[in-house]
């Protein structure tokens, strides 16, 4: 699932896509975009955004090794770019919306031009990680997007540098990185294990990092649309639900 101001976009297993806005009630938008019997089609992932052509668009990762982008006005897919293996999930550059940045069931990540033609392989690989990736995150300034995964790591990648080596290494504990989002200003970001633990990382300095402990599983973690606050999912039976943290700012010493 996913948010984006006053719209929600949910995912299903069998390639479905759900819109809704929700001050209007009701559906915006129900189809199916990726059918496909065993598994093929499920919708592994769904970002929210506005596209180059300054429309509302779904950027959906699918087990059917495409990545799609749709006009949620339409329902058409107006792009699709596929990978050669299972995208789990893909996050879109808002200062270039056409740029991707994907995780798969691949050691590598890649950064995707969705207007250009796929024979040509991505704009750029991702080196560095030893099993698949599960999440992405592309900053707001345009310059650094990071991928996490089965390997107990996200990586973060510095695209000024050129090619796709590793720039920032966070390494995890105990599972596998599921969720990755930078804050809205670009000063943190947020790494979520699938159990037990939520990672802050400084993106001014990557000496800089805090940690939060939970005996549960997380489902996932995000901010607020304006960075202040950080919510996570957790799943555990008895005392799973929604948290709450606030950030609060760092005073000299801290």
């Amino acid at each position: 699932m996913h948010a984006m101001g006053d719209w929600v976009a949910a995912g299903g297993m069998g390639g479905e896509l759900l819109v809704r806005r929700r001050a209007a009630g009701g559906l915006a938008l129900a189809t199916t975009v990726a059918p496909g019997a065993d598994g093929g089609g499920i919708t592994n992932g769904v970002e929210l955004s506005v596209g180059g052509s300054g429309r509302l668009r779904a950027v959906l990762s699918s087990n059917d090794c495409a990545l799609r982008e749709v006009d949620v006005a339409t329902g058409r897919v107006s792009a699709r770019v596929d990978l050669g293996h299972p995208v789990n999930f893909a996050a879109a550059c808002a200062a270039a919306p056409d740029l991707c940045v994907v995780a798969g069931d691949s050691r590598e990540g890649a950064v995707v031009d969705l207007r250009e033609d796929p024979a040509g392989g991505p704009a750029v690989r991702l080196l560095g990680h030893e099993d698949f990736n599960f999440a992405a995150a592309w900053h707001p300034a345009g310059h650094l997007v990071a991928t996490g995964g089965q390997d107990l790591s996200a990586r973060v990648y510095d695209l000024r540098r050129g090619g796709g080596e590793c720039a920032h290494r966070l390494g995890a504990r105990m599972a596998a990185i599921r969720s990755l989002h930078f804050s809205s200003d670009g000063a943190l970001l947020a790494a979520a294990e699938a159990a037990d633990f939520v990672h802050l990382q400084s993106v001014a300095d990557w000496g800089a990092r805090q940690e939060v402990d939970f005996f549960s599983e997380v489902s996932g973690a995000g901010f607020s649309p304006s960075g202040d606050a950080l919510f996570v999912g957790l799943a555990e039976p008895a005392f799973g639900g929604v948290l709450e943290f606030q950030r609060h700012p760092l005073s000299a010493g801290d």
